[in-house]
């Protein structure tokens, strides 16, 4: 089990060190539709804030650099938020009503 320690030292060594990556050739050449891909995997990811599951903003800030930013309430998760909202208030309306009835 890692240790306080361990995380913060894994923690400093994700944000001091830079990784290189490769630019590949994807897509169909013969039909002359190629495209520029990276491929972002290991688990420095999760180290440096990015875990499995959660949606990512990609944005160009200017020719040849990226930022990436953990989207903090995908659509999914709104949706449910709401719809939780919603069912709370049904079950109130339900509650009140039994208590009326009483």
């Amino acid at each position: 089990m890692k240790t306080c320690a361990d995380l913060q030292r894994s923690q400093r060594d994700v944000h001091n060190s830079g990784r290189r990556l490769k630019i590949e050739k994807l897509g169909d050449e013969w039909r002359g539709k190629i495209f520029s891909g990276i491929r972002l995997k290991g688990y420095w990811l999760t180290e440096a804030g990015f875990p499995f599951g959660e949606n990512v903003t990609v944005s160009v800030l200017s020719p040849g650099l990226l930022e990436l930013r953990v989207t903090a309430n995908s659509e999914d998760e709104i949706s449910r938020e709401a719809r939780q909202r919603v069912q709370a208030q049904i079950d109130q309306a339900i509650s009140r009503a039994k208590g009326q009835m009483l």
